[in-house]
């Protein structure tokens, strides 16, 4: 077999023809490139490294993620006093960036960002193994922030079809990320072969089952993003605040723009041999996309935060212009406090019911408030 330079490099290390399979895990011989050399054709005299873009953006990202989620957390636990599930969801979705920030820094300190031919002995067994692990944080920070969402849908949707839909999608994404964690962790039979090159004898998945986990994903994005619009639309809200929902909930398409452009990016980069280095710009979308995931349900939540700080631009006008309301309560009367979570307990038994007449998506208090022609949301 010619030799290619680059002893280090064992053949099942690098990425050969279209065809074969992702990863660096089910690799031919050296003889599947032109004349043996998987660099044919590239500059082998290029050093640059990236690395350090990969680090910038994985610490600022998590940094205004983390802050999203403390004035979240603020807002519900300090101003409204009604943390709920789906608070603590979102929270375990940041929780779980943490790992998904140490394993991206962790490959960015060994490979990501790199030329491939410019790696030490021994980095990419490495850049394997934490980029196996990173898939894992992000599944399931991704999986947790679409649960958060859902559990929101519910508890302030009041029409049936919503909640019925509401429902479904909890299950599809409990289900579909369950049964793609039992795929990640069979990635290869047996899993430290995903990583370790000395073992030869091993199976592992078609790379089918990525591209169904990245359909899958993409698919749930825009169905939770789309669920509350019909339900938006149809409330009796001035034109501003109805804008301002929208506009609000349509941030969430940006989730699902980041989600297509990595899928693109990475069918173009399939079989690309310098992928250390050409999949820098997907690793800083990936980045992007898991900590915007949780950024985003934080800012449906921000409104009591709001009318707090700047009570002349977000307060609501008339007799509630000084009440601060949060999504899944409203207070029973004028100037009372805004009542703890409880849990499951239904709005009814609670002492609130839902504005038919407004067509509203949210609670409201039914304690002489009839009159009211449309609901306050801690929204916009």
């Amino acid at each position: 077999m010619p030799s290619t330079g680059h002893p280090w490099l064992p053949d099942p290390a690098v990425r050969l023809r279209p065809g074969k399979t992702y990863n660096y895990v089910d690799c031919d011989k050296m003889q599947d490139f032109p004349g043996g050399d998987p660099f044919a054709g590239l500059d082998t005299t290029a050093t640059d490294s990236l690395s350090g873009s990969i680090i910038a953006c994985a610490v600022v990202s998590f940094v205004v993620s983390g802050l999203m989620v403390g004035l979240r957390f603020y807002s519900r636990g300090v101003v409204t006093r009604v943390l709920g599930r789906e608070d603590w969801c979102i929270l375990v979705a940041w929780l779980l960036v943490i790992g998904f920030t140490v394993t991206t820094i962790l490959q960015a300190s060994v490979a990501s960002g790199r030329h491939i031919w410019t790696l030490k002995e021994g980095a990419m067994p490495k850049y394997l193994l934490y980029s196996f692990i990173n898939v894992i944080f992000y599944q399931l920070s991704l999986c947790f922030s679409k649960i958060s969402i859902l559990f929101l849908y519910i508890r302030v949707l009041t029409y049936n079809y919503a909640r019925r839909a509401a429902y479904i999608l909890l299950a599809i994404v409990i289900i579909y990320n369950t049964l793609g964690f039992i795929s990640s962790m069979t990635l290869c039979r047996p899993l430290r072969a995903y990583w370790d090159f000395t073992i030869t004898e091993k199976k592992c998945h078609p790379v089918s089952f990525m591209w169904a986990a990245i359909g899958l994903h993409i698919g749930t994005d825009f169905l939770i993003f789309l669920l509350p619009m019909p339900v938006i639309l149809g409330m009796n809200l001035p034109r501003g605040q109805k804008i301002g929902l929208v506009v609000v909930f349509a941030l969430g398409f940006f989730v699902c723009f980041i989600s297509i452009l990595r899928a693109v990016w990475i069918h173009g980069l399939f079989d690309a041999i310098d992928s250390t280095y050409d999949f820098t710009a997907i690793t800083n979308w990936t980045v992007v996309e898991v900590n915007t995931a949780i950024a985003i349900p934080c800012l449906l939540v921000l409104k009591p935060l709001l009318n707090k700080i700047l009570p002349r631009f977000f307060s609501a006008s008339g007799p509630h212009r000084n009440q601060v309301y949060n999504l899944d309560e409203h207070p029973a009367g004028s100037g009372s406090t805004p009542r703890p979570n409880r849990g499951d307990e239904s709005a009814h038994e609670a002492g609130y019911a839902s504005i038919q007449s407004a067509k509203s998506s949210f609670l409201a208090d039914d304690r002489g408030n009839a009159e009211r022609k449309h609901p306050s949301s801690d929204i916009v």
